[in-house]
């Protein structure tokens, strides 16, 4: 397989904990550390186990894979490290999140424009419902960034809102 030490695991169930992928791991093979990412608190199903040598991980990766833990088969993969991406931030656009549901793109726009004047807003949306945030773009930066400090701790629709500058992938 590699040289690689760690291997990312797909396929877990929501409630399995660091503990116990580590536990299940480390009744064969000696496990450095593992990692459940959990962002908002819940598990996304996945999660990272570091070996203490290659050869450990290569078991793992041979023999675990496809091996049930608390009713899945767990996935197993390589772990590549990625080069972190440059992220592109767009000076006259803003990230908005925990936006009501039921707040419209009007309503954004007209919240918004008391900052500066607004070029388009929108409300990204599945299966005609809103996802609870939205973007902004101004136009111009000044605007963009008057209305980033100004409208901290700011309340649509009885929800604090949280504003960002926009960046792109």
């Amino acid at each position: 397989m590699t040289n690689s030490v760690k291997l990312f695991v797909k396929n877990l169930e929501w409630h399995v904990s660091d503990e116990s992928l580590k536990d299940f791991f480390a009744q064969y093979w000696e496990v450095i550390s593992v990692n459940i990412p959990r962002p908002g608190g819940r598990s996304k199903g996945f999660g990272f186990v570091e070996f203490a040598s290659a050869e450990a991980a290569n078991k793992a990766f041979s023999e675990a894979n496809g091996v049930e833990l608390e009713g899945r088969a767990l996935s197993i993969q390589e772990y590549e490290e990625r080069e972190p991406q440059e992220r592109q931030i767009d000076p006259k656009k803003l990230f908005i999140k925990n936006l009501d549901r039921n707040t419209t793109e009007e309503e954004l726009s007209d919240f918004f424009g008391q900052y500066g004047k607004v070029v388009s807003a929108s409300i990204p949306q599945f299966e005609n419902k809103s996802k609870g945030f939205g973007f902004v773009e101004f136009e111009s930066e000044s605007d963009t960034q008057n209305a980033l400090e100004k409208s901290k701790s700011q309340e649509i629709k009885g929800r604090k809102i949280f504003v960002y500058p926009y960046s792109q992938k």
